[in-house]
């Protein structure tokens, strides 16, 4: 018996009992398994993305916010009339000197 176990290489004796069906289901499932962990991670990356560019937005919303609040202070027209007073010597029109339509 022990003549016998020698004279057989251990690919022979592997592949007699070899599952093909069996073997290939677990190549399945590995490349399976590896598929998973990748779009895993991708999807953790994307929501990462994500997550940076909805507070980029929120940044950006309060600055606009800032801005139009900077804009209507600025462009109030009682500001207006008085640089328009002070700085450029400019005053409203007597009811005389309007040049009626």
């Amino acid at each position: 018996m022990t003549g016998r176990w020698l004279d057989t290489t251990p690919l022979k004796v592997l592949q007699r009992q070899m599952n093909w069906p069996l073997f290939g289901l677990f190549i399945v499932v590995v490349l399976s398994a590896l598929g998973m962990t990748y779009v895993s991670h991708s999807n953790r990356q994307a929501f990462h993305q994500l997550q940076k560019e909805l507070m980029n937005k929120n940044d950006l919303q309060v600055e606009w916010g800032q801005l139009l609040l900077q804009h209507s202070t600025l462009t109030a027209h009682g500001r207006i009339e008085a640089i328009a007073r002070e700085q450029l010597g400019m005053e409203v029109p007597r009811r005389v000197q309007v040049v009626p339509q």
